[in-house]
């Protein structure tokens, strides 16, 4: 009987609370009737009212198709409507952490690092996000670093976004020399002339060589045989000699 007598009159004292609420502040009251509490909850779930489209065209603005390879610019969640800031979340540590790995393999430049083929063998969708933009940072005189992540991203391609740079990668200008890939090296060894043009087509050969044990695996007439012809395709027009001569050479045995 307590308990009940004590919801009634908490019950009448909010009714109380409400008329007088509505009596000195209509407004107010609609106000607090309708907006919901600012919990995590309600900033995912609640739809931006039509008093709100500067917020959403802000974010549109600020959203890139791809964004740099720090692994704190993919942490944020949409803002909240009810606060009206954004709000970041925790950083993706399966990604970052690939990311470290990465950054540690690039810096002690070993190719046979083991992390390559157990951290780094299947990278998470958010991991291979930050190695394009990885690549994308790096200069274009680092063509084993590059070449590194292209053989990365190239061994298990799954998405569109994966094939689509792999295409940009194969149809990028060729570097010229190892000190600056706009200016062309003279060279007059011809022993060390083949030497250096693998390793100036270097990302773009490695993207061959995963394209062609991808066709071998899984044949032309699948999806991924599909798409990686269409990586072999785009190479075919490569101003480097060496690039176009083996895509060449994988269009007719496939």
């Amino acid at each position: 009987m307590k308990k009940t007598a004590a919801i009634v009159a908490v019950l009448i004292a909010l009714a109380a609370w409400w008329a007088t609420t509505r009596r000195q502040a209509p407004g107010v009251a609609r106000l607090v009737q309708l907006t919901p509490p600012d919990s995590a909850f309600s900033a995912r779930s609640r739809k931006p009212s039509r008093a709100e489209p500067s917020q959403s065209r802000a974010a549109e603005t600020a959203a890139p198709s791809e964004a740099p390879a720090h692994p704190g610019a993919y942490s944020q969640v949409p803002p909240s409507q009810s606060a009206g800031r954004p709000i970041k979340a925790s950083p993706a540590p399966d990604a970052a952490a690939q990311l470290h790995t990465l950054e540690e393999i690039l810096a002690s430049k070993n190719d046979n690092d083991p992390r390559l083929d157990s951290d780094l063998k299947t990278l998470t969708p958010q991991a291979r996000i930050l190695f394009r933009g990885k690549y994308r940072q790096l200069p274009t005189e680092r063509r084993n670093e590059r070449g590194t992540i292209v053989f990365l991203l190239s061994r298990n391609p799954t998405s569109p976004e994966d094939w689509a740079f792999l295409r940009q990668v194969v149809g990028e200008s060729p570097c010229l020399s190892l000190d600056d890939c706009s200016r062309e090296e003279k060279s007059h060894d011809p022993h060390r002339e083949l030497g250096v043009d693998v390793t100036l087509a270097y990302p773009q050969m490695v993207a061959l060589n995963q394209a062609e044990q991808l066709l071998e695996k899984s044949g032309k007439t699948s999806a991924t045989g599909q798409e990686a012809l269409r990586v072999i395709q785009s190479a075919r027009t490569s101003q480097s000699p060496l690039v176009a001569r083996k895509a060449a050479e994988l269009s007719g045995r496939f």
